[in-house]
């Protein structure tokens, strides 16, 4: 998950993501639905959510990690 995380942010240099330059387009993560997870599984509805969780983890410390760099990069720029 956290790859395809990383492989569908899109590059603030090129403006493109890894899957749309590698593949042609961009592959979507299949949504799941509570409902859809068997009810006599609850080991399976944890991990599901924990991995969701993760999930959401990792895309905001990309985030995180991609405003961090452009304050950075923007301190030693000048306004012309």
């Amino acid at each position: 998950m956290v790859e395809f995380t990383i492989n569908s942010s899109v590059s603030g240099s090129t403006g493109f993501a890894p899957f749309e330059l590698t593949y042609g387009y961009m592959p979507r993560m299949a949504q799941l639905e509570h409902r859809s997870a068997p009810k006599t599984a609850p080991g399976v509805q944890g991990f599901v959510r924990q991995a969701w969780d993760n999930l959401a983890m990792a895309l905001d410390a990309i985030i995180e990690s991609h405003v961090i760099q452009m304050h950075h990069a923007n301190k030693k720029r000048k306004d012309l």
